[in-house]
């Protein structure tokens, strides 16, 4: 891929945009040779101060963000290094994301996505999510906590959900392998740093929303609309958003959805909130586990024991609808959280804390 067919029209590209490019880098230390080299700032370190070191190991073009403060520095470099290409942009993480979803040839448009965001819960989910789309005779590629999974192979998770460029290029591994859905954690973190940006998502989850990270959003309402984007701006809308409405701020997304995304598919789940679509209810805890019966609708079922209700309806409705699945779905969730039950982490997200031993 070329200069040329990465630069949309409000990027300035100064240099040759015949310029091959073999891949993308936002860490120094990471570039190739023939890579393009994004200096993106981070929490600690600013990527504008690697650039020269990104050169050097033959990063063969340049993407900054345009800023008045570094206006001469940059005509420096560009005159020191005229053989690499620069592209000069106004947000360069959103650049980032855009960049590496073209890099990696759109993979979300090849495969169906599953977003899934809250304080807690979100690793269990995402298992759940995962077991129904494999019982239902899809393949399910995995993006979370503990780690990644593709086809069976199983590698390290540094970030919940990844920087944009291996954010995409797990995507893109994932449709080469034969997976029909990916399930990815989408960490508030993420969703403000739009690492998942250009991201087709057909369905997003709602756990909950507590109070956490306060060090990097500073508000609960700030931290609110972090998680409130990906139902807002990335599922797609026609997709669906699957949310947890015993949770204050649950109900406020799927009454705000309702009201503004009316294509939309709205399904709301909970416990103590009776109007929900999807109800847990008649809990009995016992030493096997919980047992209690759902009410889908107007339909009920009852679900067999070693089952923990919370964050299960949250992975009820897989796509191609709740009747069809809904035999395998309970099947399913009931064998996945045996022996945990609500009281065991007051934190939630129990399968993924256990495993890490931070219950």
């Amino acid at each position: 891929m070329r200069v040329r067919d990465i630069a949309r029209e409000d990027f300035e590209v100064y240099g040759d945009r015949e310029r091959e490019i073999t891949g993308i880098a936002c860490d120094s230390r990471a570039v190739q040779p023939g890579n393009l080299f994004v200096a993106v700032r981070g929490g600690r370190f600013d990527g504008a101060d690697f650039i020269e070191a990104a050169v050097e190991k033959c990063a063969v073009s340049v993407l900054y963000g345009k800023d008045p403060a570094r206006t001469e520095k940059y005509e420096t470099l560009r005159s020191r290094f005229p053989g690499v290409a620069w592209i000069a942009v106004n947000d360069c993480r959103d650049a980032l994301a855009y960049v590496s979803n073209i890099l990696y040839r759109r993979p979300s448009e090849e495969c169906l996505v599953i977003g899934i965001t809250g304080t807690n819960g979100k690793t269990t989910t995402s298992y759940l999510i995962k077991d129904i789309v494999e019982r239902g005779g899809g393949s399910a590629g995995l993006i979370g906590t503990i780690s990644y999974l593709i086809k069976g192979k199983t590698y390290d998770a540094p970030h919940t959900t990844p920087e944009a460029p291996d954010f995409q290029k797990l995507l893109r591994a994932m449709v080469e392998e034969g997976c029909s859905h990916v399930i990815s954690e989408v960490s508030s973190h993420a969703l403000a740093q739009k690492r998942v940006e250009y991201t087709r998502f057909r369905v997003g989850v709602f756990t909950n929303l507590t109070r956490d990270h306060l060090d990097f959003h500073l508000t609960m309402e700030e931290y609110y609309r972090a998680k409130e984007r990906l139902f807002t701006e990335l599922v797609e809308g026609s997709g669906a958003a699957v949310i947890n409405t015993d949770d204050p701020y649950g109900k406020r997304l799927a009454d705000m959805l309702r009201e503004r995304r009316a294509g939309m598919r709205v399904l709301t789940f909970g416990i103590e909130d009776g109007g929900a679509d999807v109800v847990a209810y008649e809990i009995k805890a016992t030493f096997k586990g919980t047992a209690f019966k759902v009410r889908i609708r107007e339909h009920r079922y009852p679900c067999s024991p070693r089952f923990f209700p919370g964050n299960g309806g949250g992975a009820l409705d897989p796509p191609g609808g709740v009747h069809q699945c809904v035999q395998r779905a309970l099947g399913s969730l009931c064998r996945f959280v045996a022996a945990y039950t609500d009281t065991c982490d007051k934190g939630g997200s129990v399968y993924g804390r256990a495993r890490q031993g931070k219950v």
